[in-house]
């Protein structure tokens, strides 16, 4: 009884410690996308880039060591890098997504981390999912946190009524592996909700 209480209470910290992490992100969240996008841009115009291999291979060890939620990723320096500075490791990320051998782990800790791109780059970033999704690389969690977001960020659903995004939405439903969970996720998605 008194290992549970523990366990209760330690969940219970470990939430408002996410919860406070995540609300003092170097986003503003009470801008437009448009600003935040611009913040992202200049703010990675000045960035020193370090080493997209060895952060992606910090950020792979943190994964398979066994994390209760993706939130769990904001306590890995290496990840942080990558999230705070999505548009610096974007030629990086595509990179990685074209090679024949990229993992569904690489997929999914770059789908989260690329959370700051602008739209038309993200849009860009779905494309190459897309083409995972076809060739049975990436899980369709992947694919909900693609099209679902990350945290508060949600770049598919706030542009839901984009020609782009309706795009993108309907190859993943009109595929024959979508799940029905997936295809109602979508039309959700896709009517504003």
């Amino acid at each position: 009884m008194r290992s549970s209480k523990v366990i209760s209470i330690s969940c219970l910290v470990l939430t408002a410690i996410c919860s406070v992490i995540s609300s003092c992100s170097k986003v503003n969240h009470g801008l437009s996308k448009e600003t935040k996008s611009a913040y992202y841009q200049k703010e990675n115009s000045t960035y020193k880039k370090k080493n997209f291999d060895s952060l992606m291979s910090e950020v792979e060890k943190t994964m398979s060591s066994g994390l209760d939620t993706y939130k769990g990723l904001l306590f890995d320096k290496a990840f942080v890098e990558l999230f705070d500075h999505s548009p610096s490791y974007y030629d990086d990320v595509t990179r990685l997504l074209s090679e024949q051998d990229v993992t569904n782990i690489q997929a999914i800790i770059c789908v989260l981390a690329m959370q700051h791109l602008n739209l038309d780059d993200y849009i860009k970033l779905c494309g190459f999912y897309i083409k995972l999704n076809d060739r049975n690389k990436i899980s369709e969690d992947t694919i909900e946190r693609l099209i679902g977001g990350f945290l508060d960020i949600h770049i598919i659903p706030e542009n839901y009524d984009d020609p782009k995004v309706i795009g993108v939405l309907n190859a993943f439903k009109n595929n024959r592996k979508t799940s029905a969970t997936l295809k109602t996720m979508i039309d959700d998605i896709l009517a504003g909700k």
